[in-house]
Parts: structure tokens; C-alpha cells; sequence
């Protein structure tokens, strides 16, 4: 909860939380579900065992959560299911609620920055601190129809994630490249020409009625996000909290 660095916000997010007490055995979230989730909930006692089929569960407890990015998106699909191993105490929060307090302390660039990056699985490798640092780092950028995003031969000075429309490469080099490749929400660019310190191979345009993205410089890139493509981690570890006491020190310890 990055999000949040104030006192006053964190007690404005608290006041939001509903209380939920649950039996042991009860389903929180089936997998099975087509109806998806739009709350976020965070662990204050109990055992949760989280799974998916042909996975082996793993277990959740205090301090720890699950759906955190149903606060993004209304409706997050239910990709495991939650099963309540003992009795416990949950606390929820729905997408509408962090959005009215997220825009009413001035923060809708960092939220809806959030939003994007958060369709980019890769990185969900980052922890949240440096997702949060990333959001805040970027810019959005607006295109028109045809308009020339990325042009060939030119340098290699930022890095983008589409947020909406559609991009496409434009053409081939010596007869291979991705000329038919298109780019939708979650894919990114321009990572190729920082990482290998070359100009832009392809030119890149936007071929939807208009086009967002998040902009990236370059020197931020290479803090920020070079290390992740380089080390290509392996599956999303689990995310922890050292907990004290009190739900107040949930929130205030993870934005520390």
C-alpha cells in the first residue's frame, strides 16, 4: 500500500475496510466462478489455503493477502480458489472504494498507471514498492491514427507499455522481423534498443482510432526495469508482511 504514505490516508483507507468472520471451511473464492471478484482482502487471523488446479496450494495467514488487483479491475477473474482452513477474521475492500479515496487524495496518475502496469505479467516480478516507483516515474502519451509511435533507425531513448488501442509493427528487415505483429493492452516496447544499446529496428505505429501508453526515459529504464529483463526471474514469490498488532500497522507497515 505504497499508494498510501500519509496517516490520514492510511485511517481514511482503514475506515473503508468492511469486517468479515469466517468458519472454517468456508469458500472465499472458487476457481469455478464466472463471476470474478472486485474485492481485495487482507488477513488478520485465520489459515487460507490458496489453489489452482494442477498447482500445489500454498497457505495464507495474517499479515498476508490475496486479489490484490481487483482493486484495478471491477471484475478480477477468480484464477484460484481460497478456502478457509480455520476460523478467521478477514478484511475486505471493494474497487470502488479505493478508487473514490485513490482519486480523492490526488492520486489518479499513480492508480490508473498501476492499472496498466498491472496487465503486464512480467511484472508482477517486481515487488510493490518498485511497481510503485515505476508508476510514478511514467508518463502517458496519447496517439493519433497512423500515427508513428516508434521510427526505424531512430534511438533508443524510452520504453512503453500500451495502455489502450493497438500498435503494429510496420515492416521486415532482410526478409524477417514482425511485420504482422500487433500489439494490444499489456504488451510492451522498446525495450530491445535499451537493452541492446542499438537504434530501433522496426518502425512501430498506431493503427487503432487512437492509442494510450506509459512512457518510460531511458536512464529510468535502465534503474527501474533492466535488471528484471535481465535476470528473467521465475514465478511471482509470495508477498509477506512483518506484522505488529493492530490492523492500522497492516497497512502503515507496508508503506515503510
Amino acid at each position: 500500500f505504497t499508494l498510501f504514505t500519509k496517516d490520514s490516508q492510511l485511517e481514511k483507507l482503514i475506515t473503508m475496510l468492511q469486517e468479515r468472520q469466517v468458519k472454517k471451511g468456508e469458500v472465499i473464492i472458487s476457481e469455478d466462478s464466472e463471476l470474478g471478484t472486485d474485492k481485495f482482502y487482507l488477513i488478520e487471523e485465520g489459515i487460507f489455503e490458496v489453489s489452482r488446479k494442477g498447482s500445489r496450494p500454498a497457505m495464507l495467514t495474517t499479515g498476508q493477502w490475496f486479489c490484490e488487483l481487483a482493486l484495478f479491475h471491477a471484475k478480477w477473474p477468480a484464477e484460484s480458489s481460497v478456502v478457509a482452513i480455520s476460523d478467521g477474521k478477514l478484511w475486505t475492500l471493494q474497487h470502488q472504494r479505493f478508487w473514490e479515496i485513490a482519486t480523492e487524495e490526488g492520486m489518479k496518475h499513480r492508480v490508473e498507471a498501476l492499472l496498466c502496469i498491472s496487465k503486464v505479467p512480467l511484472f508482477n516480478k517486481l515487488s510493490e514498492r518498485d511497481r510503485a516507483a515505476l508508476a510514478d516515474a511514467m508518463s502517458f502519451h496519447c496517439y493519433q491514427p497512423d500515427e508513428i509511435v516508434i521510427a526505424r533507425g531512430s534511438p533508443a531513448d524510452s520504453f512503453g507499455i500500451l495502455c489502450e488501442g493497438k500498435l503494429k509493427f510496420q515492416e521486415k528487415i532482410n526478409g524477417i522481423g514482425p511485420e504482422t505483429r500487433e500489439l494490444h493492452p499489456g504488451d510492451f516496447f522498446g525495450e530491445f534498443a535499451l537493452l541492446h544499446s542499438c537504434p530501433h529496428p522496426h518502425t512501430l505505429c498506431c493503427v487503432s482510432h487512437g492509442a494510450k501508453a506509459l512512457i518510460l526515459d531511458a536512464p529510468a529504464f535502465y534503474i527501474l526495469l533492466q535488471p528484471l529483463f535481465l535476470k528473467q526471474a521465475g514465478s511471482v514469490s509470495k508477498r509477506r508482511l512483518s506484522l505488529p498488532s493492530g490492523i492500522f500497522q497492516i497497512f502503515k507497515s507496508s508503506s515503510n
